[in-house]
């Protein structure tokens, strides 16, 4: 009976794709697989640091700076409006963008997602860090609106594997949760954050405290330096290393925001990298290549 219903309900998703894709049309399998962040344009979206270009000139938004060797997405004003126009802010948004959104964590649904791949250090076998972005979304469920998945989205599948979460995993979510909500407790009695910096001391802070009294929103944020010309006009988030604190590593950024519906927000699973054997497989199947094609059928699916 079991395999009876698996069976039915493959044939449903196959049947649901056909029908969602009109004669002529490519076949289309997610993730694509861009070779450079120039190619990803006309969706209004790119990624930095990935792939045979890895310096491009970003669009008009950019989003979080985590850390040497995290996603750096930069978003056009275009499809930044689009997610307003949902519920989205620009900061909400990019925690989102830059987690490993590849499937829906309540419906264990594929979502149209990316990465970027250098396809000749692939098949050359000489891959090194960089040659393969994690896979990250193209489109965003909206239950992670506020910047608060854990809280806003009923987890039952693995938002990178599609898998069903076990109850390991669920205990995990559920100690991050709880976790995040003391440590917010904690500081908004501390009055944490509270207020935007007349000046900085450091770079990002890669740990959260819940006792600094200040925040800025962007880089730079006093006089810029050789290093932060590279970040200029990203998001700067509270803290990016936060295994002392959330130990279960399914928080993995904190950012302090009025733009932020509850003050704050997370990112999950940022620390997932690219995984050299699944973007070999995938770069050798034709279906994941991203041609003109299929970048306009996904930018309609976004």
């Amino acid at each position: 009976m079991i395999a009876a219903l698996r069976r039915s309900m493959l044939l449903a998703a196959a049947l649901s794709s056909l029908a969602a894709r009109a004669p002529g049309q490519e076949t289309i399998d997610y993730p694509l697989v861009f070779e450079t962040a120039d190619e990803m344009e006309p969706l209004g979206l790119r990624l930095a640091g990935y792939g045979a270009a890895r310096e491009v000139a970003p669009l008009a938004r950019r989003c979080y700076y985590a850390g040497d060797g995290a996603p750096d997405v930069s978003i056009s004003e275009a499809f930044l409006k689009r997610y307003e126009a949902r519920g989205f802010s620009l900061n909400s948004l990019c925690l989102a963008l830059q987690s490993p959104l590849a499937f829906d964590p309540e419906t264990g649904r594929r979502l149209p997602s990316y990465m970027i791949a250098d396809l000749d250090a692939i098949r050359r076998n000489e891959m090194e860090e960089g040659s393969v972005s994690p896979t990250l979304p193209l489109r965003v469920p909206d239950c992670f609106k506020r910047g608060a998945p854990l809280h806003d989205c009923a987890f039952a599948y693995d938002v990178r594997s599609g898998a069903r979460l076990s109850k390991k995993a669920l205990d995990a979510i559920a100690r991050d949760r709880a976790a995040l909500d003391a440590a917010m407790e904690t500081a908004r009695r501390n009055a944490a954050y509270g207020r935007e910096c007349a000046c900085k001391a450091s770079n990002a802070q890669p740990e959260f405290s819940t006792t600094s009294k200040c925040r800025l929103e962007t880089f730079p944020g006093c006089d810029a330096n050789a290093d932060e010309a590279l970040i200029a006009g990203m998001l700067r988030p509270e803290g990016y290393m936060l295994h002392r604190s959330f130990s279960s590593g399914v928080i993995t950024l904190i950012d302090m925001s009025p733009r932020l519906p509850l003050g704050h927000g997370y990112m999950i699973y940022g620390e997932t990298t690219g995984d050299g054997a699944v973007a070999r497989k995938q770069a050798s199947d034709p279906r994941h290549r991203a041609t003109p094609g299929r970048i306009a059928q996904a930018s309609s699916q976004m």
